[in-house]
């Protein structure tokens, strides 16, 4: 998945602020640059064809936030507020603040570890000694040499 945009999920400075708007910015959703999101895109599309995996990647909405998304109920009211996400994590809108305040660039892409439910935790650990770094790997090589 590689994010059009970001939004911090569990922003929350109302009522000074609306909800999901970071402060003293007017904005909630951090747009990622086209360019690096089309050569990561790309990266992804080439490294999942040469492998032979199912190559269907989404582009879009991710939503960060502080904690761990193991609630089905609280996935459902998040998917309810914010009916374009399309995944949850933890460091994606948190990167894209600090890149929108300098200046700098950037592009997100995720790889779904787990379901949001109770077996998060397991699948999780499963996702990262299995997918992760193969995934990471193959991925960045594509990018940094397209």
């Amino acid at each position: 998945m590689v994010a059009e945009s970001l939004i911090q999920h569990d922003m929350d400075a109302s009522p000074l602020f609306p909800r999901f708007e970071v402060p003293l910015t007017g904005i909630s959703h951090l747009m990622s640059d086209r360019e690096l999101s089309r050569r990561l895109h790309a990266a992804t599309r080439q490294y999942l064809e040469t492998e032979k995996l199912p190559s269907n990647i989404h582009r879009g909405l991710i939503g960060s936030g502080d904690q761990f998304m193991e609630n089905p109920a609280k996935l459902a009211e998040l998917k309810r507020r914010l009916p374009d996400l399309l995944a949850v994590e933890m460091e994606g809108a948190a990167v894209a603040q600090v890149c929108f305040e300098l200046g700098v660039p950037f592009a997100v892409i995720r790889t779904i570890s787990d379901d949001a439910n109770e077996y998060a935790a397991t699948d999780f650990m499963h996702f990262v000694k299995t997918v992760a770094s193969r995934y990471a790997y193959g991925i960045l090589k594509n990018f940094c040499h397209s």
